[in-house]
């Protein structure tokens, strides 16, 4: 097991939080991440961003520019198509109920949920193995 250091969790955090400010105002003189056009600068920063959630790490109020930009390329049809391959995916390998449970854990951001819930889906998924392979 890894030892976990809170000092370093928080000073992180706040790292974490400070570049959205800055990007948020990075993001006032253009309509994507690198500029102009959408690049992988853009993908990096959504999948950041959007994990982001679990820790508690979220785009403030304030932050209109970010927020806009989250948005924008959210909505991309690639953002979406990623989005629902991971769902689907998801849903056929993995044990009844546990996408539910994922998504009540990232709402939440809570970190030990996620685990709790990662720890508990393996569980179910092996034992769903187990049976499968005994029919």
């Amino acid at each position: 097991r890894v030892e976990q250091v809170p000092e370093f969790g928080a000073a992180s955090k706040r790292k974490a939080l400070a570049r959205l400010a800055w990007l948020d105002g990075e993001l006032a003189g253009r309509e994507y991440v690198a500029g102009p056009r959408f690049t992988i600068a853009d993908i990096t920063a959504l999948v950041a961003i959007d994990f982001g959630r679990v820790t508690g790490i979220r785009i403030a109020p304030e932050q209109k520019n970010l927020a806009a930009w989250h948005a924008r390329v959210s909505a991309r049809p690639s953002a979406r198509t990623a989005d629902e391959i991971f769902r689907d995916q998801f849903l056929r390998t993995a044990p009844r109920g546990a996408l539910q449970r994922v998504d009540a854990s990232f709402d939440r951001g809570a970190v030990a949920g996620a685990r709790q819930v990662g720890r508990r889906c393996r569980r179910e998924f092996v034992a769903q193995q187990r049976f499968d392979i005994e029919k």
